[in-house]
């Protein structure tokens, strides 16, 4: 069913009102009874509701990632949804991304959120890793780590990374949220914090920036 003149936003929203189904057809106004006019002599009401707005119980964020290196063989561009509970709890964050040189030796790629939600020439004013706890950097699945070390994206060899990650510390609510952050892709692998390194404790010796995107809060549909 289309409708017209129902509407809810306005100064004549149906929010709060209810709905009712009635016993008899709806004669629209031309039964000839006393309350055509006024109710369709639609008779007694059987059942209702009260209308109400939708509480969602999920918060989403996009982030729509380009390449800023100047080099043709890494165009990378595509988008990072987020996804989490209004509660908290684990946020899934799905991974759609293409452009990467399918002809080079580099098929694992750092993949962080950082500090700032500016990007700048290279990504570069994206600042360091998100890190409000003041850790030091390592795995998703250390104890001790960023909040924005989300480890590493592995392209295909059409030079494409389609993958979804859980992580438990990255956040889209409360204190600790990346919403206005940015995401930055970067040339190497992330060793973990483990390849000895005078980087790895700190970035993982994860190399230049590929490409870099702000993380935006979105509606469902985005």
């Amino acid at each position: 069913m289309t409708d017209h003149k129902v509407s809810l936003v306005g100064p004549q929203t149906i929010i709060g009102r209810s709905l009712v189904i009635h016993r008899y057809e709806d004669d629209l106004g031309r039964g000839g009874y006393r309350s055509s006019r006024i109710t369709g002599h639609a008779g007694s009401r059987l059942g209702c509701c009260i209308i109400e707005r939708q509480k969602t119980e999920f918060i989403y964020a996009r982030c729509y990632m380009y390449s800023d290196t100047g080099e043709p063989d890494q165009d990378v561009e595509g988008v990072i949804s987020l996804k989490q509970s209004v509660h908290g709890g684990p946020t899934e964050i799905v991974v759609d991304l293409d452009g990467f040189d399918p002809d080079d030796d580099d098929f694992y790629h750092a993949f962080h959120v950082h500090e700032r939600g500016r990007l700048g020439r290279r990504c570069l004013n994206a600042g360091g890793h998100f890190n409000p706890e003041g850790r030091r950097h390592g795995a998703p699945w250390h104890a001790d780590r960023h909040v924005g070390d989300l480890g590493n994206i592995r392209e295909n060899e059409k030079g494409e990374v389609k993958m979804t990650i859980i992580d438990r510390r990255v956040s889209l609510v409360g204190a600790n949220s990346v919403i206005e952050k940015s995401m930055v892709v970067h040339a190497r692998e992330d060793d973990m914090g483990l390849g000895g390194f005078p980087d790895s404790k700190s970035t993982g010796h994860a190399g230049p920036r590929l490409a870099c995107c702000i993380i935006e809060e979105s509606s469902e549909a985005g």
